[in-house]
């Protein structure tokens, strides 16, 4: 991509997209930002819940009013249930637009899900076109220093990254974003003290996960090279394999292959370690929030600060 940004390049992946496929990114892009509010919006639900125990079990709750009280609650939960439903399609039968992307309709899936793997399947088909076009247009010299293993791979390992880059992980993105956005700000519009007591989770799961996934990059990169030139090696024993066997170098060959798989080996035993760093603080800065979350909101509900146990969940 040359001296382009991360961005610019993304951005130009879109220049392979007919413009119905922007348009359905976009309702791709409201589900997913829809799915993502709902869990917040549920948090509300659940803190009246709490409270409406509470006042039973404390005696300030008569049966027909707790009863009318769970009830409410009960047809909110299933409101949401209903608006998220909303945003999953089902069709069971074959898909009717192209068949890379047939296996998502045998499954029950986000919509937006389901639009963005088709679209990126479709941008991902132009761009393996387009790639191959212009390396058909390209000089004899271009070849001399590239085998066509070093091809195959790209359009293969490169362009599936592209696809998952472009599919359902792009549309995570705004899901996690709405949800964030919407989570921070109920649980600021309840009480700004224990909002920002468990927000600091967030900047110490930043500063674990951002270096952690620069190294990912580089290992991953290093993987591509080594996988592109154990290929490349298989290509040329394969195509000379007559000569390969009258010569009884096999072993040599089986040898030389056999330090790629050992060097592949090593980079994703790293790269397992990374993964497991990774989610392993955030299930523990998760933990962490919710046990602080319990006591300073318990603390709060002592000082008179939070009028009740319902708005320390929220």
């Amino acid at each position: 991509m040359g001296n382009e940004s991360a961005v610019t390049s993304y951005l130009k992946l879109w220049t392979k997209a007919a413009p119905s496929v922007a348009i359905l990114r976009a309702v791709g892009t409201a589900a997913f930002l829809a799915a993502g509010v709902a869990l917040p919006i549920m948090t509300i639900v659940f803190g009246a819940f709490v409270n409406d125990f509470n006042d039973w079990g404390l005696g300030r709750s008569t049966p027909d009013r707790f009863k009318d009280a769970v009830n409410k609650n009960a047809l909110y939960l299933v409101y949401i249930f209903i608006a998220r439903f909303a945003v999953r399609f089902v069709l069971p039968g074959k898909s009717p637009f192209n068949a890379s992307s047939a296996n998502f309709f045998l499954k029950v899936l986000y919509l937006g899900s389901l639009i963005y793997n088709v679209t990126a399947s479709r941008i991902a088909r132009q761009v393996r076109l387009g790639y191959v076009e212009t390396v058909m247009h390209q000089p004899i010299s271009y070849f001399d220093c590239r085998s066509a293993a070093y091809i195959s791979t790209d359009l293969t390992s490169d362009v599936n990254q592209l696809e998952l880059g472009l599919g359902e992980k792009s549309g995570v993105v705004f899901q996690a974003t709405s949800m964030l956005l919407a989570s921070f700000a109920i649980a600021l519009s309840k009480n700004w003290k224990l909002s920002l007591a468990c927000m600091t989770a967030v900047p110490w799961a930043f500063m674990v996960v951002t270096p952690l996934a620069g190294i990912d990059t580089k290992i991953e990169a290093k993987l591509k090279a080594i996988y592109s030139e154990a290929s490349t090696l298989v290509e040329e024993a394969l195509g000379s394999i007559a000569n390969i066997t009258a010569l009884g170098a096999a072993d040599k060959i089986v040898a030389h292959f056999e330090i790629y798989v050992k060097k592949a080996m090593r980079s994703s035993w790293i790269r397992g370690l990374i993964w497991a760093t990774i989610v392993g603080n955030v299930f523990a800065s998760m933990h962490a929030v919710y046990a602080l979350c319990l006591f300073y909101g318990v603390k709060l509900v002592i000082a008179g600060e939070i009028p009740d146990g319902g708005t320390v969940l929220m």
